[in-house]
């Protein structure tokens, strides 16, 4: 019988890793699907199950102690669309350093239990049926001791995956502040504003979690450089994002691209009663109100 090595169970235990370390029942579905990817030709019993079992309980053992899962995680999610629920079918998230630099990387496809939408579709090639023999969304456990997460939008992807009790920081945000004046934002945008025609080849498999978050990171680090070479706490990082996420210009309707001081008070005021309007831009509105008082104090 051909078993897979032990190295290669450690090579692929990572892309199966869905809440391995509490699950055995996962554990089995894991070992079923690297059998499969390494086209192990003999059925797996249910005796060899139980070596392998012994053996990736080992390996989890000792990654998770020689590598602890960070604080900061910097994640991408693709999902069924834009209707809710919204549901995930890809998930990866690589562990961030106080360096920034990686340590661990967690990546799986789940069945999302729910059709996916052209729009998604259209962005992803990714059918249904694709996925069908994949672990349910609903099995997917975010890490309880994380307590940052970056990516892209990220406000996105924190509520797709249940708006866990962490704090967010927002790649967009920060390139928005430290990259003035583009024509977009979107992340790969950003990856061709940053690495030009190199970026062809980045943005080739774009639209998947696990490229996606790579270029995140690559983008993360370009925002990390503008910081004059200081390497901010995940902490200090948070706040900036905070700051960033505050903006300068209204950004919707007949006033559009104004700053708040130009635009007229009763608009203003309208807008701070729309449920639509999100926290960061109301509080941008509430600082332009009290920049309007300083400004007939000190007139006066």
């Amino acid at each position: 019988m051909h078993l897979p090595a032990e190295s290669d169970l450690i090579a692929n235990l990572e892309l199966e890793n869905s809440a391995l370390k509490d699950h055995k029942d996962h554990l089995y579905d894991a070992i079923e699907a690297i059998h499969a990817r390494l086209n192990c030709k003999a059925k797996i019993t249910d005796t060899t199950k139980s070596v392998l079992i012994e053996i990736c309980e080992k390996i989890l053992t000792l990654n998770l102690k020689g590598n602890p899962m960070s604080e900061c995680i910097l994640l991408d999610t693709e999902t069924t669309g834009l209707i809710e629920p919204i549901i995930p079918w890809e998930i990866a998230w690589i562990s961030l350093n106080p360096d920034y630099q990686i340590s661990l990387f967690y990546h799986e496809y789940f069945n999302p239990e729910k059709q996916i939408e052209l729009g998604a579709l259209a962005t992803s090639f990714t059918w249904n049926d694709d996925l069908e023999n994949y672990p349910p969304a609903s099995s997917f456990v975010f890490p309880s001791d994380v307590s940052y997460i970056i990516g892209h939008n990220i406000d996105y992807d924190w509520k797709v995956l249940g708006s866990p009790d962490v704090k967010r920081i927002c790649t967009k945000a920060l390139a928005s502040k430290y990259f003035p004046d583009l024509d977009s934002y979107s992340q790969s945008a950003l990856i061709c504003y940053l690495y030009g025609k190199s970026a062809k080849k980045m943005l080739k498999e774009a639209h998947t979690a696990v490229q996606d978050v790579q270029n995140c990171h690559l983008l993360l680090h370009a925002i990390l450089d503008k910081l004059e070479n200081k390497i901010p706490t995940f902490e200090e990082l948070w706040l900036l994002s905070e700051d960033a996420r505050i903006p300068s210009r209204c950004a919707l309707g007949e006033h559009r691209g104004k700053l708040w001081k130009d635009v007229p008070e009763s608009y203003r005021n309208w807008m701070l009663k729309q449920s639509f309007v999100d926290s960061y831009a109301k509080q941008a509105i509430k600082d332009s109100f009290l920049a309007d008082v300083r400004d007939k104090v000190f007139k006066k």
